[in-house]
């Protein structure tokens, strides 16, 4: 009876440990907190290459919208764009890129060489855009124009508490092999 237990405890030891190693095998995550420029408000073209973004604040994330909130009695409420460099190599552009968000709040739209790469509504999920198709050897332009305006579709805005806006989570580029689980996993349904 013992030799079951000891080799049943050694088996379940080395399927866990092959999960694991199947899980990261082929991921490699960068965190992309640092090195961003930041404005408030709603600019024209802020997604394009060329848009000229000197004059904007250098950032670390999470930066959100009303930083320093704890020295205003107010809360901005509109619009914010976020902006980075991103170099990609040609090994790179042989995987499929992936921008992982923890959050932003409460609207975001994501550019990338200023296409849409994709979007999100609601503050408080995270989000993972493919960008694979956007991308180039070299330098990349990463935009976010984010918003925090009122929205009766969007939980919770009923009530009298203000909501800072923009990009309050980490941010990661995740490269990842052409063949992978996506991000949420994979589930199983069966009929009724």
């Amino acid at each position: 009876m013992r030799r079951i237990i000891i080799a049943m405890s050694l088996w379940c030891l080395f399927l866990g440990t092959g999960v694991m190693i199947a899980e990261t095998d082929g991921r490699e995550t960068i965190n992309l907190n640092k090195e961003w420029t930041y404005r408030c408000g709603d600019y024209h073209d802020a997604q394009q290459p060329i848009y000229d973004d000197s004059k904007w604040e250098a950032i670390g994330l999470p930066y959100s919208f009303s930083i320093p909130y704890f020295m205003s009695k107010d809360f901005y409420v509109g619009y914010g764009w976020y902006r980075k460099h991103l170099r990609l190599d040609k090994s790179d552009l042989t995987k499929q890129l992936f921008l992982e968000f923890d959050g932003v709040f409460q609207e975001a739209e994501i550019f990338v060489n200023r296409h849409l790469a994709g979007s999100h509504i609601g503050g408080y999920t995270g989000f993972c855009i493919d960008f694979s198709q956007y991308a180039v050897r070299g330098d990349n332009i990463l935009a976010v124009r984010g918003n925090n305006l009122w929205s009766p579709k969007v939980a919770p805005r009923g009530g009298e508490h203000v909501f800072s806006g923009g990009i309050y989570c980490n941010v990661r580029l995740v490269k990842k092999q052409p063949v992978h689980l996506d991000w949420y996993g994979i589930s199983i349904t069966t009929p009724r």
